[in-house]
């Protein structure tokens, strides 16, 4: 008689599967010469003019070191470090690979210490390692759930084991990083954590406020960080907003997964929605009566569900929702890995839609990712024009998202100013504008005319954004300025001022 497939899915082949989409994961990054974000080539071109700025007395005059206490500085410290051995595209896919990999065998060790027994159900964070904000180039805050399971996973130490006090030390270590990720994440883990904490003790009938303080001095240092902070910097909050029914589209299709094009990759997402309501339906069918601590990640959710409803994507910076969105699926997943049973048909149908929804949508996104890279090596080729200790001002034809700062390839590890640099508007990041330079009444780097770029670089062909920039383009490009480079397919063009 043949065994069933639900005997054959054991714990020993789940760890294998777990291993195997893994491998997948961490092989998918590095398929193409550039891993194309948003985000990301500002990111890379920052950490770059870091690792300049004190000894390049041009850069210095342009932009300013913030203080070292920002909780947005982690990512930039790593590429730093990885630029001055790599290639800058090597640098960025190492980041991004040790982001996709350390985050599922985070995961895994969270389940493991939540639920003590093997991480069984831990291959279910798979269809939410890729998410629209890490290909936004949100390299911190995805940086950040590493650290929010280590954080959580530590706390949870310190009650199992309360005698060894090394739990205690490395929670305290790992505050700092947590921090230096994004203020987002370390507020979320010190909230989940703590109240894991209380609800623990108060549960075992175990003294209070002894532990409780404890973990209270050991997070003091990077309380006062973000108090500095948040005293220091204005977070903005903006007026854009998704509809009520985009939220709830954002629900049913698994948002989060969605990361370039809705009608090739919605079929598969909503097929993750549609299994975690068949796991939490089967989960809370076969469940005890009696509360469990596990389902605190489902009392957060309703809170994070609740929020989703009822503020903007704008606060706290911008894409706040989105931030929720992900946090919504991720305590989802974590409640679910710890509580269905783990044997049963529906175990069969979990690790059958995972695989084939993982390899449908890498099969998808690296579709567009190779599209992109043309107009990557065309913009690298344009950057061998550009000299060092000159200045550039750059001019976007596109409405193609992830080509929003794609023109900062242009400046990376060399000592060129991009006029072209939001991380300098902004409070959060190591470096900003100086003064001189930055008009804060029409939040803009100063009149270009005035400022007289080295260099124009234009990039993009939308017809519709040429017409609208005609007049623009006239100024930036005047009849002193001559062509240096034009891509074969028109896609960029540099200009350069005559010296």
């Amino acid at each position: 008689m043949k065994p069933s497939l639900e005997k054959i899915i054991t714990p020993s082949a789940e760890k294998w599967l777990f291993y195997m989409l893994l491998a997948v994961t961490g092989a998918y990054v590095w398929l193409q010469p550039a891993y194309v974000t948003m985000d990301g080539p500002a990111h890379l071109y920052n950490a770059s003019l870091l690792n300049i700025h004190n000894n390049g007395s041009f850069v210095s005059g342009y932009l300013n070191k913030n203080l070292p206490l920002l909780p947005n500085y982690l990512s930039h410290l790593m590429i730093q470090l990885l630029l001055k051995g790599f290639d800058f595209l090597v640098a960025e896919k190492t980041l991004v690979t040790l982001i996709v990999t350390l985050l599922p065998l985070s995961f895994r060790w969270l389940i493991q210490t939540l639920t003590r027994v093997p991480a069984y159900y831990s291959f279910l964070i798979f269809p939410l390692v890729f998410t629209n904000l890490l290909q936004y180039g949100f390299y911190n805050f995805s940086l950040g759930l590493i650290f929010f399971n280590l954080h959580l996973c530590l706390t949870l130490k310190t009650l199992q084991l309360p005698s060894q006090k090394k739990w205690w030390l490395l929670l305290f270590i790992n505050s700092f990083p947590l921090y230096f990720c994004h203020l987002f994440g370390y507020g979320l883990a010190l909230l989940t954590a703590g109240i894991w904490l209380i609800w623990s003790l108060l549960s075992e009938d175990k003294k209070l406020w002894s532990p409780l303080i404890r973990f209270f001095i050991l997070h003091l240092p990077t309380l006062v960080f973000a108090v500095i902070f948040l005293s220091g910097v204005k977070v903005p909050t903006y007026s854009y907003d998704l509809e009520p029914y985009e939220k709830t589209l954002g629900l049913i299709s698994f948002t989060p997964a969605i990361l370039f094009e809705k009608k090739t990759e919605m079929p598969y997402t909503i097929l993750i929605s549609l299994l975690l309501v068949v796991l939490s339906t089967v989960a809370f069918i076969k469940r005890e009566a009696r509360f469990n601590p596990i389902d605190l990640f489902m009392i957060l959710n309703a809170a994070v569900l609740y929020l989703i409803f009822h503020t903007t994507d704008g606060a706290l910076g911008g894409m706040f929702v989105q931030r929720l969105f992900i946090i919504l699926f991720y305590f989802l997943i974590i409640w679910i890995a710890c509580s269905v049973p783990v044997k049963g048909w529906h175990t069969v149908l979990a690790v059958v839609v995972v695989v084939f929804v993982f390899f449908q949508l890498l099969f998808a996104r690296h579709k567009v990712m190779a599209s992109a890279q043309a107009q990557v090596q065309h913009i690298l080729e344009a950057r061998r024009y550009i000299k060092n200790k000159s200045t550039v001002q750059s001019l976007r034809l596109s409405e193609t998202w992830f080509h929003k700062h794609m023109s900062n390839y242009l400046g990376i590890n060399k000592e060129v100013i991009l006029f072209e640099n939001y991380e300098a508007v902004l409070g959060w990041f190591p470096l900003s504008w100086k003064a001189s330079l930055y008009d804060l009444n029409n939040n803009a780097v100063r009149d270009y005319q005035n400022l007289k770029p080295d260099y124009v670089f234009v990039y993009g062909k939308d017809p519709a954004l040429q017409h609208r920039y005609s007049d623009t383009l006239r100024l930036l490009v005047n009849a002193d300025m001559r062509e240096v480079y034009r891509s074969a397919d028109g896609f960029c063009i540099l200009f350069e001022r005559p010296q």
